[in-house]
């Protein structure tokens, strides 16, 4: 489950593609980018801005040395393509991970709408005060 997110980021998630990277939390996975090199490793966490952090990575520089890290981070404007493995279900994937944020979001409408209760009596209450002061005056 991810973090709280803005409302930009909650609108690139529901309206892009992003979500299907953000679903694949825990795959392995290969990332290839742009000056033609390539990451291979297990998606930590995707933002809505697609800029990945992979842990356990084996990374192929252009001349195709292999190096070995703990933890990578990818930047959205180096990322070229990211494979999805093939025992994924893309649009299961999409849908549940989408389905899981929705529960996240309607936490803060009940809030709202508890605030708001809240606010109701407090004006009635405030009015009531008035009246008194009011009724005490004449």
């Amino acid at each position: 489950m991810e973090p709280s997110l803005t409302s930009k980021e909650r609108h690139l998630t529901y309206n892009t593609l992003v979500s299907l990277l953000m679903s694949l939390k825990g795959q392995q996975t290969t990332v290839d980018l742009r000056n033609r090199s390539s990451v291979t490793g297990t998606i930590e966490r995707c933002d809505a801005y697609m800029n990945m952090e992979l842990k356990h990575v084996l990374f192929r520089d252009t001349s195709g040395k292999a190096h070995i890290f703990e933890y990578f981070f990818v930047n959205k404007r180096n990322l070229r393509y990211v494979h999805i493995p093939p025992e994924v279900n893309m649009r299961k994937s999409v849908e549940t991970f989408l389905g899981n944020l929705n529960p996240r979001q309607q936490e803060p409408q009940k809030v709202k709408l508890l605030t708001l209760r809240k606010q109701r009596e407090t004006i009635a209450r405030v009015q009531r005060i008035k009246a008194r002061e009011a009724d005490k005056k004449k």
